[in-house]
């Protein structure tokens, strides 16, 4: 059994709008991911938990591999994993739409 020295939660899918009418679709997102990556800069023992669906793209977490985050806490369900718009204004201003139930 592996110890983790830190945890991080939770995965959202991010379909991204710039203010200028671009998007970036299908990008690893949500406060689990970040917080995970940032703290591999004083830890090498850093574990991510989530519940996500089948529909999670393998590519996404092989970021997180790549990156030395330990999945083995990662849950498959049947439910979508979370996916949400961000919605990006000229001013700053962001607006979260969540795509599933």
């Amino acid at each position: 059994m592996t110890c983790i020295d830190f945890l991080a939660f939770g995965i959202v899918v991010d379909d991204i709008v710039y203010p200028d009418g671009r998007t970036r679709m299908g990008v690893l997102g949500g406060g689990g991911p970040q917080t995970a990556l940032g703290m591999r800069f004083w830890s090498d023992s850093i574990g991510l938990i989530a519940s996500v669906g089948e529909d999670l793209p393998g590519s996404l977490l092989e970021l997180l591999q790549i990156d030395g985050i330990d999945l083995s806490g990662l849950r498959r369900t049947d439910l979508p994993t979370p996916r949400a718009w961000q919605i990006l204004e000229a001013d700053g201003h962001r607006t979260q739409l969540w795509r599933v139930p």
